[in-house]
This record gives structure tokens, sequence and C-alpha cells, in this order.
């Protein structure tokens, strides 16, 4: 299954910017989401580490290109990469390739040994069984799937100030889930700064409303309605669908037409009844409502946006270029089941 051979934790179905925006709180720049470059058919990341070492990428010809597309070529930002693969494949020189075949045997060692596989402990396993020699050999690199992730400059989440407090009172948002934090020390430091001010947040709290019985009642029953749900949608078919709309109306090349589409199939998956067995079901169903809810957070943002910027980001085929009224975060927030767009002109994208 796909969700298996994602480069990503399978278990991240953004869970957290999920719950925030049912919460009342603003998510911001939904619509930018990840793409990097990855070896064909096997979905590896920590591909920076081969042009961290001095490999690039070639296309058919062997010849480099990033530099077309990019000042700093491989050493440019992290888009330039799947961005320079997309345009050469489009344009008739592809497939591309990573090449390596030119550093010494103590860089090819490094790599092998001590790069590729701390995000893939089975890169080496999948290099020795489709016989490939990196340092003689190229490998094919194609674009991964989007993704929302956690690395440093990302600018998509749940919206935070500089203490990461939401604009929900008492609710913060840190690590992955918030704008701008990559990575475990990211997620390590913004964590425990949240979690002091969380603390502090508390400790000023001197009354708590009572328990509400029929309200934790209310609660149980809507978050156990699948198990009861006899004739309803399993979550395999659901994210299937899912992940068709997706990548059919919000992947690379959006356009208006297309993501309105997207969004009117969204919205009928929306009135799907999931249903499920066991305690695993339940979970999963779960998981799924979240992935639809980023789904419908992505496509609503990437139609307000209409620009492109960060390379495959947000390419939108109907306005291909940046555009100066777009340099601006632009925030989602559920307010009486009804989503309100807004602005943050801070944000200099």
């Amino acid at each position: 299954r796909q969700r298996l051979m994602c480069i990503r934790d399978r278990y991240n179905t953004g869970g957290a910017q999920s719950m925030a925006l049912r919460a009342g709180a603003s998510v911001i720049n939904m619509e930018f989401v990840n793409y990097t470059v990855v070896p064909r058919d096997f979905s590896a990341s920590g591909l920076n580490a081969i042009v961290g070492m001095g490999g690039y990428l070639v296309n058919a010809s062997g010849e480099r290109f990033l530099y077309k597309y990019h000042e700093k070529g491989e050493q440019g930002p992290r888009w330039v990469m799947p961005w320079g693969v997309y345009w050469e494949t489009v344009n008739g020189r592809g497939p591309c390739f990573f090449d390596v075949r030119h550093l010494s045997k103590s860089a090819i060692t490094h790599l092998e040994g001590h790069l590729l596989p701390v995000d893939k402990n089975t890169f080496g396993d999948w290099l020795e069984q489709m016989s490939i020699d990196i340092s003689t050999d190229l490998f094919e690199a194609t674009i991964c799937e989007g993704q929302h992730p956690a690395f440093l400059g990302a600018v998509s989440g749940v919206n935070v100030d500089d203490y990461f407090h939401t604009n929900v009172p008492g609710l913060m948002a840190a690590g992955a889930s918030a704008p701008a934090i990559g990575s475990l020390i990211g997620a390590m430091c913004t964590g425990i700064a949240a979690g002091i001010d969380a603390a502090d947040y508390v400790a000023k709290v001197t009354t708590l409303p009572d328990p509400s019985p029929s309200a934790i009642e209310e609660r149980k029953q809507h978050h156990c309605r699948p198990l009861d749900n006899k004739n309803g949608l399993s979550y395999r078919p659901f994210e299937d669908r899912l992940r068709q709309i997706m990548s059919s109306y919000a992947a690379i090349g959006r356009t208006r037409s297309g993501l309105e589409i997207g969004l009117a199939e969204l919205e009928k998956l929306s009135n799907c009844t999931l249903r499920g067995e066991t305690g695993h079901d339940l979970l999963r169903c779960c998981e799924a409502t979240q992935l639809h809810d980023v789904a419908l957070m992505i496509v609503r943002g990437a139609i307000i946006r209409e620009e492109s910027r960060f390379g495959l980001s947000h390419y939108r085929g109907d306005f291909p270029e940046s555009r100066t009224e777009f340099h601006k975060g632009i925030t989602q927030t559920l307010i009486k089941d009804e989503i309100k767009y807004g602005e943050i002109a801070r944000y200099e994208l």
C-alpha cells in the first residue's frame, strides 16, 4: 500500500492540525506541501546526503541541470531538486538520475554505511536487490508523494505566536504541527517552551467547570459511531478515494477549476459514514477523518492563493508566477461550523 511506502511516518495523519482547527484555532498556509527527490519505486528520504557529499543530479543525456533552475544548483533550497526533475521530465529530458560515481571510495563508503541508512535503514538492501553499485552506476530519481513534513523552514501548520500560543486561550502548538519548526531538536525545544507556558496558564486557573456527563457521553458516542454502523464505508476505500482526489486535483500544476472539483469531491466524502468492527478499525477511522480534514485545508488554501511559490510546493498552472499581493500568510479558522479566512502580513514568504 502507498501509505506504507511513503517517506514519512505513516501514523502522521495530521491529527494536531485537525484537532486544533476543530477546537477553534487557526491554521496557516496549509496549501504548501513538500516534495522531495527519491529513488524510483523506493520512497526513501535523506537523499540530501548525496548532494551534501558532492553528488548531483543528471538528466537522460548525462547533463547536470539544476543550475538552470537555481544559481546554487544542488546546494540551493531543498525545493529546487524536485522542481528541476519535474521540468526536465516535462520537457522531454528525463528520466533523471543521481550520480555519485565521481566521489572517492571513502566518500562512497561513508554514504552507504552512515548517511543513506539514517532515514531508511533498508537502503542498502534495496541497492543490493536492484543490483546497483553507486560507485559505478546511476540510479533513477523521481518525485515523492506530497506531504506536510517537519523540516526547518516549513510555513504550514497551526498558527502560533512567538510563544507557541494559538488564538484559543490555553491551547499551544509546537513541533511539526506549527510553522518553521523542524526535526527532533526543533520539536524538543519548542515543546519545552510551549509546555512551560501551558503549565503557567494552568497554574493561574482557579476554578474549573464540572464535567458534563451528557457532553462526555455525546463525545463518546460520536467517536465510537463507526462501531455501530453496519452499512458504512470502511477506512480503506475511504483513504483510497481521498488519495485519488488529492492526486488528481491538488497535486502538481493546480488550477482553480481542478481544485474546485477536488473540493466538491472532498465534501462528498464528508457525507460518508465510516464503519469499523474492532478497536483498530476505530483508530483507523479516526486517522482517515484527520487525513480528510487536512486535505480540505490544503485544497481550500490552494484555491485562495492565486500564485506559485516554493517550486512544486504550491505550483498553480493558471498562476505560474509569484505575486506580490500574496506575500502574506493565509489562515483558516472554523467558526460556528464555517471556515473563515484571514491574512497575516508579517509572513514574508
